[in-house]
């Protein structure tokens, strides 16, 4: 008669370990992976909104709207905000595109299947305030469209970025040295954060480039450096 060979308790626990170990090990890879898609498709998403703004400024001689119109002060034609601006008029019309896929309200912590792009105050992806060479941020300086051939190094001036606003303690919203200092550049955890330049290019940037640009482009951010934030800072 044959004997049929059976696994014996010792062998079936022995088994179990190896598993748990593997699945120990393979769990932080894992998430470590998802994470650098995760990074890569929110400079995907950056890369959006460039060929959408850049579209618009080629329709508009040049010229960039504001991250925010003054409310009183808005042209025809365009909204208070520049999401909402890019929005409505056509230029970028998947709503998830504006927003960090890492972070709430589409990212791993929120199942929000829509949010507006409108005239409120959208958690979005921040816009650079700035001004041009010899003004100062304040008042209506800011809530202008400025012609983009002031500026004269495109490739290194960061227009949107990732952002925080802790006074609401959401992702997203603008970045304003002079007007805000709720309004702040989101580090990841590894120091970094992700940005649009003037250019069209997209890239990371370390935390000690947003804050010394006060010294580096002083001209167009009030002589202040751009303020971050990162989740240890909390």
């Amino acid at each position: 008669m044959k004997r049929h060979a059976a696994f014996t308790l010792l062998e079936i626990l022995l088994a179990g370990v190896v598993v748990a170990v593997l699945l120990a090990l393979l769990f932080p890879l894992g998430g470590a992976m998802r994470q650098r898609a995760l990074d890569q498709r929110s400079l995907q998403q950056l890369r959006q909104i460039g060929t959408a703004l850049t579209v618009f400024i080629g329709e508009n001689s040049g010229t960039i709207m504001p991250r925010a119109y003054n409310a009183n002060a808005v042209p025809p034609g365009q909204k208070r905000f520049w999401t909402a601006t890019l929005y409505h008029r056509g230029y970028l019309t998947d709503k998830r595109a504006y927003y960090d896929p890492r972070f709430a309200p589409f990212g791993p912590d929120d199942n929000a299947t829509t949010q507006r792009i409108e005239d409120g105050t959208p958690a979005t992806y921040g816009m650079r305030d700035w001004v041009k060479p010899g003004e100062v941020i304040h008042g209506d300086y800011t809530r202008a469209a400025k012609k983009i051939s002031v500026i004269s190094s495109p490739s290194d001036f960061f227009i949107v970025a990732d952002s925080y606003w802790t006074a609401w303690k959401t992702q997203g919203y603008g970045i304003s040295p002079g007007v805000n200092s709720a309004n702040l550049v989101r580090l990841d955890k590894a120091g970094f954060a992700g940005a649009l330049f003037l250019d069209g290019h997209v890239g990371r940037k370390p935390r000690e480039y947003f804050e010394t640009l006060g010294v580096t482009q002083g001209q167009y951010s009030d002589g202040q450096p751009y303020k971050t934030w990162s989740p240890e800072s909390e």
